[in-house]
């Protein structure tokens, strides 16, 4: 079922994750529980986004964990590169077609919204609490991570947008390197 998918999505993440955290940061235990909180916060913000954008585009929907890329994760969490394994939303029933492609790249559209929202929310009061500090900088990565087209990033979801709309991809990318590397200055 969806839900023990979403479960499976937050443990799996959460474990992969917790190596690189402790061997940075064993010596600053604040970040490290702003970074416990943070991540978390992401990936349920991520799955939730990406189920109002199944809603949006209806159709039946079900969240699937892939069945690879753990040692990747792993290995780059522990140099601090965050790098998650995505959990992604299909439809039940996918097919090759215009539709399938359309529905599947609005819905990407909708989850990185989601995440652009805590990259501004956490961008302009990151000042006032270290936990927005650790939502700006890990949802910034995770934006990046979102409008690059070809594997393995395509997983985030800059492939469904890029198979269904180069105009939409073109403006994601330029509102995600607008947002995440000059922003940040003027702050």
């Amino acid at each position: 079922s969806s839900f023990s998918e979403l479960w499976a999505f937050l443990w799996i993440n959460m474990a992969l994750f917790l190596p690189g955290v402790l061997l940075r940061f064993r010596d600053r235990p604040g970040d490290l529980l702003n970074r416990l909180l943070a991540y978390p916060s992401l990936l349920l913000a991520g799955a939730l986004f990406g189920g109002i954008g199944c809603l949006l585009v209806r159709g039946r929907w079900r969240f699937s964990l892939p069945r690879g890329g753990s040692l990747l994760s792993l290995l780059l969490n522990s140099f601090g590169v965050l790098f998650v394994i995505v959990g992604r939303w299909y439809p039940k029933a996918p097919e090759d077609s215009k539709t399938c492609r359309r529905a599947l790249g609005m819905q990407a559209v909708v989850e990185w919204v989601g995440l652009l929202l805590l990259f501004c929310a956490g961008a302009f009061v990151y000042w006032e609490n270290a936990i927005f500090y650790q939502v700006a900088t890990m949802a910034a990565s995770l934006l990046v991570y979102r409008v690059i087209p070809f594997m393995p990033f395509a997983s985030f979801g800059g492939g469904r947008v890029w198979a269904w709309s180069k105009a939409a991809f073109a403006l994601l990318a330029l509102l995600t390197i607008g947002l995440v590397f000059i922003l940040p200055r003027w702050f």
